[in-house]
């Protein structure tokens, strides 16, 4: 952050004294959490570390001035047309399998607490995080706004796409999307809460919420069949087993 206090000086028309990295939080970049093997933390750091070498990605925080310059560049292409060669600046976790899957399926639970009690809905979440290095934060940050903001899932195990799919049907279901909202901006920082004070925002959050049910829609179809399947495949083992008992 040196070169970057050089350039930003504190404004006397703020309240609060302008620091730099707030600046830098409010750049556009890639968030992404790598879901690894319990237990294997570690192994998934290097491996990352590896490719993100390779593909010349990091975070605003190894270099904030050139993060800056490298954001109006790929605004210009892509206004222009062009698909950029250079990438934003990331913002990478790693959580082990065990314990994403145990926050997914936790989160109805603690929505249902918090309505109970009339207090603010709070999940703590504490992965390995890429700063300068990688290291665990100090303080945990709220897992609920995440799952209900920006939480998108790629490439999911079978198993793990099922507990989120289940938790959100859940969530959709106990609660109308004026309501969830409401959550979200309870459940949000500062910063986060004042961004989703855009009628914009709200909107896609509202499109992202309708979404869960009409997953869970267009899958009732095909789990039926499966379901009529198992069952016709049972009655079928079962007249095997009668024919050789006899």
């Amino acid at each position: 952050m040196p070169d970057l206090k050089k350039i930003c000086r504190p404004c006397p028309n703020m309240i609060d004294k302008l620091k730099p990295r707030k600046i830098i939080n409010r750049l556009p970049d890639l968030d992404m959490w790598l879901v690894c093997e319990d237990g294997s933390v570690n192994i998934a750091q290097e491996e990352l570390s590896r490719l993100l070498r390779l593909y010349d990605m990091h975070t605003s925080d190894v270099n904030p001035l050139g993060s800056i310059d490298d954001i109006v560049q790929i605004s210009k292409m892509l206004k222009s047309g062009v698909l950029p060669k250079i990438f934003l600046p990331i913002d990478t976790h790693i959580i082990e399998y065990s314990k994403l899957k145990e926050l997914i399926e936790t989160v109805p639970k603690v929505l249902k607490e918090a309505k109970e009690k009339k207090i603010r809905p709070y999940l703590p979440i504490q992965p390995k995080s890429y700063r300068k290095q990688w290291q665990y934060d100090d303080e945990a940050y709220n897992f609920i706004y995440d799952y209900l903001s920006a939480f998108s899932e790629f490439n999911f195990p079978r198993e793990l796409q099922q507990t989120l799919d289940d938790s959100r049907l859940d969530v959709a279901s106990e609660y109308g999307e004026d309501e969830l909202f409401e959550i979200l901006m309870q459940s949000a920082n500062e910063s986060n809460f004042r961004r989703f004070q855009s009628t914009e925002l709200e909107g896609y959050f509202t499109k992202r919420v309708k979404g869960w049910n009409a997953r869970e829609e267009k899958q009732q179809p095909r789990a039926k069949k499966n379901q009529e399947e198992k069952k016709e495949n049972e009655i079928q083992n079962m007249g095997d087993d009668d024919e050789i008992s006899i």
